[in-house]
């Protein structure tokens, strides 16, 4: 026998000779294992001593033997021709088994293993009638099941099913017509009872088979014959579906999920048309289909017009998906409709349901107001065909407490309380909620408590909203006129409108409004969304030219000396009036009078009477420096600056 050794570190074969070695006796990079291209290979006897090496420090070539492409365990045996006695192991198709011979060392090919383990895992026992079982990417025999719900086999090979796993293999020559095959004993000792379809009788019959290559029209039941080859009873539009072996595979009420993938379980009168039908799909999208046959089933079809299951008679053969044996099934597998809402449910003009979308806005009517009488009631987000419009029971939102509801689900919803001022998120079950209940924290608080620019809180009292639709604002706050009456409501001033930049909102709507651009000193259109906004933000041109008259942003801080509508100019020759300097202007180069820092930087900063606090920042005479205050949110002077470099640049920089 060959003992291991570590590999000859001086010997290498060639990279432009590839070969395959016994016993990696030559470095591993240079291995080759595969069998489908010729290549050659190396055998190195026991004893590695003395080996004939060339100039080149390579095996010389009495140690390669050029190999012919194909299958190992279809070469004939070879002893080799060298004086070694080497217990080895070759796979003899005479007889299908490894047998033992003695390999002389040199020459050999191969078919020769150093164990019968590795000879029978490499050829192994071969039942196919012609060829060898498929090998799968692994370099193993793939075996297969005659119980498998598919063919297991590759294309063009069928499923041999032998007295055990190993010879259950996949075989090439798959028949196309199974049935028209003559009965074939086959090879071997097994002795098991098969059944095969005699094509002149038109019958199954009973045989004996030897366990080895044999054909197709094998049969390890008297039912699988029957079904796969005489007249079958086919309830299916199209085929059943079949096992490896040929066998229909049946099903039951109690197992449908045994069917294969694009199969399903057809329930018919008997066990016998009670098959795996092809064309599976969705049961709740297909017709009504009475089929065929004589067998009058009472069973249940959904009608996806009025959304119902309603009761029918099946005939028992070629019938689809939408057939049910109980309504309780349907009811469970389609979407049936339920009435989600508190009152009756709105229709459409044609009777229907009315089909709502929860992430559009006013999809059940015009926009909201005091006269909207219906409501999108948000069904389960997994079924678009779920949510209908539901007629109001509050009229205000504001005035539904939080309703879980009722059903089976538990579906993550948000409510707005009016006693925090906010909206909190609550389980709904799925239906008979109010208006009270939002899909998401965002479309909630869109609703009742974004309004105001920044998500701030809008003016309250006793734990409500106060709309200012017909209820003046305090002076603190300015009234945001929304979309609606619901975002029409007190939010808190932020300083003076017009100095104010342009918000568009973060709303979803478009509402023409107008602003005051200070760059070009007038009052311009815009597009409003309906929330977020600030209080430069007007409903009219005129209304935004009477609060903001003009003249604006010509001065560093302040605005510009006006008399009689116009603004005084200054120069060498032409003074300005008390605290005032004159300017020139970065819009037109217009010389113009402006507030005099070294007045109102030396004035002491006026917190205002307001009762809001706002951060601003004032120069402190005293100290010569920029200290920050709070701002009440009206009056005040003009010491007082939104941030401290903004009043380091008028008051400290220049030295006052």
């Amino acid at each position: 026998m060959f003992s291991v050794h570590q590999p000859v570190q001086s010997a290498n074969c060639s990279a432009s000779h590839p070969v395959l070695c016994f016993f990696g006796h030559v470095r591993s990079q240079h291995v080759v294992s595969h069998r489908s291209n010729t290549r050659h290979f190396c055998v190195l006897p026991v004893r590695y001593k003395g080996l004939s090496f060339n100039n080149n420090n390579k095996i010389t070539q009495n140690h390669f033997i050029s190999v012919s492409e194909g299958d190992p365990c279809t070469l004939p045996l070879s002893r080799g021709s060298g004086n070694q006695f080497m217990d080895r192991f070759y796979y003899n198709q005479q007889t299908g088994s490894c047998q033992q011979f003695t390999y002389s060392g040199l020459h050999g090919n191969q078919n020769n293993f150093m164990t019968q383990q590795a000879c029978e895992e490499q050829c192994g026992p071969n039942p196919c009638f012609e060829g060898r079982p498929f090998v799968g990417a692994d370099g193993r025999t793939q075996t297969c099941s005659a119980s498998a719900n598919f063919n297991t086999c590759p294309l063009n090979h069928w499923c041999h099913i032998g007295s055990d796993l190993s010879t259950t293999v996949c075989c090439p020559g798959a028949s196309t017509n199974v049935c028209n095959l003559p009965m074939s004993t086959g090879e071997g000792n097994a002795n098991l009872d098969r059944f095969y379809y005699d094509a002149q009788s038109k019958t199954c019959r009973p045989f004996v088979y030897n366990g080895l290559k044999g054909n197709q029209n094998n049969f390890i039941s008297l039912r699988a014959c029957q079904l796969s080859c005489q007249p079958l009873d086919n309830p299916c539009i199209g085929q059943p579906a079949t096992t490896a072996a040929g066998q229909v595979l049946f099903c039951s009420i109690t197992n449908k999920d045994s069917c294969p993938v694009n199969f399903w379980c057809h329930i018919g009168a008997t066990p016998e048309t009670t098959v795996c039908c092809p064309g599976a799909t969705n049961p709740c999208s297909v017709p009504l289909a009475p089929g065929t046959g004589n067998a009058g089933l009472a069973r249940y079809y959904y009608n996806p017009d009025d959304r119902q299951c309603l009761p029918f008679q099946y005939n028992g053969k070629r019938g689809n998906q939408n057939n049910f044996e109980s309504q309780t099934e349907c009811e469970r597998t389609c979407p049936v409709f339920k009435n989600p809402c508190l009152g009756e449910v709105i229709l459409t003009p044609d009777g229907q349901p009315k089909k709502c979308r929860p992430m559009q806005k006013n999809s059940c009517g015009p926009s909201p107001s005091s006269s909207q009488t219906e409501f999108c009631h948000t069904g389960n987000p997994a079924d678009q065909d779920s949510s209908f419009c539901c007629p109001r029971i509050n009229q205000d939102p504001c005035d539904a407490f939080v309703r879980n509801g009722e059903g089976s689900l538990n579906l993550t919803r948000f409510y707005y309380n009016p006693v925090e001022g906010d909206c909190f998120p609550f389980q709904y079950k799925g239906s008979k909620g109010n208006e009270n209940n939002f899909l998401t924290l965002k479309m909630c608080q869109e609703t009742f408590t974004t309004a105001c620019f920044g998500g701030e809180t809008p003016l309250m009292n006793n734990g409500r909203v106060i709309q200012c639709h017909n209820v003046p604002c305090p002076a603190s706050h300015y009234c945001h006129r929304g979309a609606d009456v619901r975002s029409t409501v007190c939010c808190a001033r932020r300083g003076n409108s017009c100095d104010q930049q342009l918000m568009l909102g973060v709303g979803d709507v478009t509402i023409e409004r107008f602003y005051y651009d200070t760059t070009d000193d007038a009052c311009l259109s815009f597009n409003y969304t309906g929330v977020g906004g600030n209080e430069n933000n007007f409903l009219t041109k005129a209304e935004c030219q009477i609060a903001c008259p003009g003249y604006r942003g010509y001065c560093p801080h302040g605005k510009p000396d006006v008399a009689d509508h116009r603004l005084t100019t200054c120069g060498i020759d032409t003074g300005c009036p008390r605290d005032h300097v004159c300017h020139v202007s970065k819009r037109g180069s217009k010389t113009v009078c402006c507030p005099d820092p070294a007045t109102f930087c030396l004035v002491r900063a006026d917190p205002g009477p307001c009762n809001r606090q706002i951060a601003k920042w004032a120069y402190d005479k005293t100290t010569g420096t920029c200290k920050k205050f709070m701002f009440s949110g009206c009056q005040g002077n003009l010491n007082s600056f939104d941030t401290v470099e903004k009043c380091t640049e008028i008051c400290c920089d220049k030295g006052y």
